[in-house]
This record gives structure tokens, C-alpha cells and sequence, in this order.
């Protein structure tokens, strides 16, 4: 595990990473952590998604929305992990002694991953283990309990407020989503607001990225 202290990880797809990512992680830092950001090689809910860029591609397009930002950093472990990647398999691998640590680990996640939970591999261990730092979706209550292998298990959360607009995108934070950002490349509407900077929109380009979706994701 990285000897950075107080570090919060923000696990997921990044496909491609957003200004949204990004607005989350900033309020996470003023709470006094360093974010690292560890994408996922393979993720277990998106084997036979088509639309899944390269994790080589993911990862670059990270490292570019961090890049002079001492208080973020990447994390590459999961391309040396079994796949599917399973969170609780890349803490252990992240975090030497994670089974038997004592302190809450802070982990980011959205308000709609926390209700998923119960599907994720070891939940209980998860619930146990986490300190979870979520972003709040307008109107969407965060638990403060799970039903998880039969038991009623608290869980331990620090809700993260986020402002409702992201300066010079016409789109509210709330229903921003690499999913819309995808969209949007696909069909060359203006992406002015919706990516960190303006290197990874010409990373998607050079690499002609997102260009080709399946017909079901550009209807969504």
C-alpha cells in the first residue's frame, strides 16, 4: 500500500474519466484525504459491455485529468490481479493486513453503488471494513443499513455534498455519467465542460475512442 497518509480510494471503470470524477474527488480532498484513483481492469458487471475502452486507455486518460495534482494519484494494481476485478480483492492486494485492520478504510463511492452493495463480492466484509464516502444524487437517500447475508448491518457513511453545476457545462452534475459523455462523442456533440481538460478530449480523438457504440447504449 502507498505510505501516503489518510488516502481515501476511489475505485471504478472510468470509461472515459469526468469532470464529474473529478468534482467528486476535490470534495473529498477538502475533507483532508489524498485520492488515488484505481481504475478496474476488468469489471465483473461489464464483461461483455462493448463499449469498455482498454484499461491501458482508462488508466492514461486518469493519469491526464490528475496531472498536477500532488493530493490525487493512480493506482495501475488491477492489471496484475486475477480478473474479474472484485473490490474486496483489490483492497487486499492494495492494503497488506486489510482482514485484520481495526480503522474504517475510506473508500468513495456513489449513493447508487452503496443500494448495489448486497450484489458485490464479501458484502459483509465490506460493510464491516469501509468508511464510505458518498456522493448524494438529488433526492436519492443514503442507507444507513443493509440487508447483507441475512443480517441488518450498519454501515458506516460520510456523505459528500456537491454543488449542482460544474462552471462552463450546460449539464447538471447529477445527470452527468461517462455514459452521457460516451453518447455525446459518439454522436460529435460539444463536449465543453464534461471531461477535466481539454488533453483528454484530444486523447479520445487521437485515439479515436468512443466513435463506434452499440446501437442500445446510444439509445439509453
Amino acid at each position: 500500500m502507498s505510505k501516503i497518509p489518510n488516502i481515501c480510494f476511489f475505485f471504478g471503470t472510468f470509461n472515459p474519466i469526468g469532470s464529474h470524477h473529478i468534482i467528486f474527488a476535490e470534495a473529498v480532498h477538502d475533507k483532508g484525504y489524498h485520492v488515488q484513483f484505481v481504475p478496474a481492469y476488468q469489471p465483473p458487471h461489464k464483461i461483455n459491455d462493448q463499449d469498455v475502452s482498454s484499461f491501458t486507455h482508462r488508466s492514461n486518460m486518469v493519469d491526464l485529468a490528475i496531472q498536477n495534482k500532488p493530493y490525487f494519484s493512480l493506482s495501475r494494481i488491477e492489471e496484475t490481479l486475477p480478473t474479474p476485478s472484485f473490490s474486496v480483492d483489490t483492497l487486499r492486494a492494495l492494503i497488506p493486513g486489510f482482514d485484520r485492520k481495526r480503522k474504517r478504510i475510506p473508500f468513495m463511492s456513489g449513493s447508487d453503488e452503496i443500494i448495489a452493495l448486497p450484489h458485490w463480492r464479501s458484502p459483509l466484509i465490506l460493510a464491516k471494513k469501509l468508511l464510505v464516502l458518498a456522493s448524494q444524487r438529488k433526492n436519492q437517500t443514503i442507507p444507513k443499513s443493509l440487508s447483507l447475508e441475512g443480517k441488518e448491518t450498519p454501515l458506516k457513511v460520510l456523505p459528500i455534498e456537491l454543488p449542482l453545476f460544474i462552471p462552463s457545462c450546460p449539464i447538471p452534475l447529477q445527470d452527468l455519467s461517462a455514459t452521457l459523455i460516451r453518447q455525446r462523442i459518439a454522436s460529435g456533440q460539444s463536449l465543453k465542460g464534461l471531461l477535466p481538460s481539454e488533453d483528454i478530449e484530444h486523447y479520445i480523438q487521437d485515439n479515436g475512442l468512443y466513435k463506434d457504440l452499440p446501437s442500445q447504449d446510444l439509445a439509453s
